[in-house]
């Protein structure tokens, strides 16, 4: 092999390698996808998506919206309540994968008994294939 031939060979091998390094930085990051987000089904990648902009649940007599928190609940014990924490819900008309979401949580009242605030100081890896909406 001629000195040519080996410098082409090597300017081969080190693209190969500079390839490989992006495609496993690209793969680290963490991949959270949401129907939200995208407008895309994180399952099938269909496109034709319902947005149910708040849910209701039926207690007894009154229907309410359904929420994460408790203001004012409509039944004790329940998560029912107006305003706090409200959910909305994306379905996917391909293949009828639901995800749900706070519309915000800015007024959630974190008191430690009902409804805890856990986090960590420290990044923590995430492994791409467990996060995502719940199947």
């Amino acid at each position: 092999m001629t000195e040519a031939e080996h410098e082409a060979r090597y300017a081969m091998f080190e693209n190969a390698i500079a390839e490989l390094r992006d495609e496993v930085a690209a793969l680290k990051k963490a991949r959270i996808t949401s129907m939200r987000m995208t407008g895309c089904c994180p399952s099938c990648r269909g496109r034709r998506l319902l947005h149910f902009k708040w849910l209701r649940d039926s207690s007894g007599q009154k229907a309410a919206k359904m929420s994460l928190a408790m203001d004012e609940p409509t039944v004790i014990g329940s998560f029912i309540g107006k305003g706090t924490g409200v959910l909305e819900a994306f379905a996917c008309m391909s293949c009828r994968l639901v995800e749900l979401g706070a519309i915000t949580l800015d007024d959630v009242n974190i008191d430690g008994d009902n409804v805890a605030m856990v986090s960590t100081e420290e990044e923590v890896a995430v492994d791409p294939t467990t996060v995502g909406p719940y199947r």
